[in-house]
C-alpha cells in the first residue's frame, strides 16, 4: 500500500498566526515548521500502524521547503510542491510523487479564496480564485478532482473548519474530515491543542483501516471528476464585498462573520 501525505501549513494544529507560515518572520516560522513536521510524523506513525508499506510526503506549502527533512524517517521521501508542475501531455498525480499511489492523507489545509473567515484563506496564490463550472474550488477540492480522475481515494482531510464547511457531503468520498482549528479572519486562528489534534488524526487514520477490514483498503475515492466538457479557469479577485474593508492589506485579523459552535480551542 502506497500512501502520500499531502501537507500544507496553514491548517496545521498549533499554528494560529500567519507569521508562523512565512519565512519573513524567522522565529515564528521555525515554530510553524516544527508544528508541521510534528503532525507529519504523527500521520506517518498512524499509517504504518494501519498497514501502509510505502509512505511519501508532499511538502505543499510555498516552494516546499517547510518539513524538517532531518527529522524524517530514512525510508520516507519528502517531495516539494514543485514536483506537481505536471507539464506533460498526460499529467498524473501518482507519477509526480513516484507512483503507484493507493491513497492520500491531506493535512494542514486551508479555506479557499474568497473565504472571509478562513485562516490565511487563498487558492494557490493570494487573490486568485479557481472556478469549475462556475463553482469556486479550494486547493483541496482541486486536488480531489485530479485524484478522482486517477481513482485515488483521500483517506483523511484535516485543517481549518471553514475549509471543511466548503465541502459538499460526500465530495471527498468516504474520507474522514478533521477540524484542527477555526479561522478568525485571514490573520488569526484558534487551534486545538496539538496533542489533541494528533490523537484525533491517529484515530481518523486508524478508523479508515478498521472500517474497511476484510474489504479493500483504502476506502472509496471521491466522487468522479466533472465531465471533460467542463473547464477550469482562474481569475484574480482584487476585492469582494466580504473583503472590501480590508482590501488594502492582503493579510489581516478581522473577526469571523458569525459565531461558530463551541469547540475545545486553545486559550490565549
Amino acid at each position: 500500500m502506497n500512501v502520500l501525505i499531502a501537507a500544507d501549513m496553514e491548517g496545521i494544529a498549533g499554528i494560529e498566526s500567519y507569521r508562523d507560515c512565512l519565512p519573513s518572520h524567522p522565529a515564528a516560522y521555525r515554530r510553524g515548521r516544527r508544528q508541521m513536521t510534528d503532525e507529519v510524523l504523527v500521520a506517518i506513525e498512524a499509517l504504518r500502524a494501519a498497514g501502509a508499506e510505502r509512505i511519501s510526503v508532499g511538502d505543499w506549502h510555498m516552494v516546499g521547503t517547510n518539513v524538517e527533512r532531518e527529522r524524517m524517517p530514512a525510508d520516507v521521501e519528502v517531495r516539494p510542491i514543485a514536483d506537481l508542475a505536471l507539464a506533460e501531455a498526460e499529467p498524473s498525480m501518482a507519477k509526480a510523487h513516484g507512483g503507484p499511489l493507493d491513497a492520500v492523507v491531506m493535512i494542514g489545509h486551508h479555506a479557499r479564496t474568497p473565504s472571509p473567515r478562513g485562516f490565511c484563506s487563498h487558492t494557490f496564490v493570494w487573490g486568485m480564485e479557481v472556478l469549475l463550472d462556475g463553482d469556486s474550488l479550494s486547493e483541496t477540492q482541486t486536488y480531489a478532482q485530479a485524484l478522482a480522475a486517477e481513482g485515488v481515494p483521500i483517506l483523511v482531510a484535516a485543517g481549518d473548519r471553514w475549509l471543511l464547511e466548503e465541502m459538499r457531503e460526500g465530495e471527498l468520498g468516504s474520507a474522514r474530515l478533521l477540524t484542527t482549528k477555526e479561522g478568525e479572519g485571514r490573520g488569526r486562528a484558534r487551534s486545538l491543542e496539538p496533542a489533541d489534534a494528533h490523537i484525533a488524526l491517529r484515530e481518523a487514520i486508524a478508523a479508515g483501516g478498521r472500517r474497511s477490514r476484510g474489504r479493500r483498503w483504502p476506502p472509496r475515492p471521491s466522487s468522479s471528476p466533472r465531465s471533460p466538457r467542463s473547464s477550469a479557469t482562474a481569475r484574480s479577485r482584487r476585492s469582494t464585498a466580504s473583503w472590501r474593508s480590508c482590501s488594502r492589506r492582503p493579510i489581516h485579523g478581522c473577526a469571523p462573520c458569525s459565531a461558530g459552535p463551541a469547540a475545545p480551542w486553545r486559550r490565549r
